[in-house]
């Protein structure tokens, strides 16, 4: 699903749309599966030891640009590039955030370890969310958010989503 120049703009507003939606429910499917993981630390944790399995790297674009959260992501991104790791920058913290907790709260009476983060990490919050491969097979989200990542390879800066409201 790449975003071609078409001759009707409503064509690529609505296929912008169907990749928003199929991030997230990527990511629905994600925390259901228990293959989520949210915050600096644990993302650390995760990239530090099974960098294999890391399907996708999200992270979200803030405003204004907090120095710490530029000098973490950039760091993140060489790890992923290194590692061939999908990366994906989505246009708000807040709807991401918002995403993820409230697909938890549909799922779980608790917040996983995992998805929490703790300390000094909770200014940082959803800077860094990872998303690990389905053990038991891809779904359409999946796919079509892998294939829209291996389309965008080409570009110089990182593929950008806008999630839905």
């Amino acid at each position: 699903m790449t975003l071609p120049e078409l001759e009707q703009p409503e064509e690529k507003e609505q296929q912008v749309q169907n990749l928003s939606k199929a991030l997230a429910e990527l990511v629905r499917q994600a925390i259901e599966d228990g293959r989520l993981t949210c915050g600096l630390d644990s993302c650390v944790k995760v990239l530090g030891s099974i960098p294999e399995e890391v399907m996708l790297c999200l992270m979200p674009v803030t405003d204004p640009p907090e120095p710490a959260v530029i000098i973490q992501n950039t760091l993140i991104r060489a790890f992923c590039v290194e590692n061939n790791i999908r990366m994906l920058n989505v246009d708000s913290v807040v709807k991401l955030t918002l995403l993820i907790h409230d697909t938890i709260s549909g799922v779980c009476k608790f917040q996983p370890d995992n998805m929490q983060p703790s300390g000094v990490e909770s200014a940082f919050g959803y800077s860094c969310v990872l998303i690990e491969y389905p053990k038991h097979g891809t779904s359409e989200a999946d796919e079509t958010i892998a294939f829209y990542c291996k389309s965008q390879q080409h570009e110089t800066s990182l593929p950008y989503l806008m999630l839905p409201d």
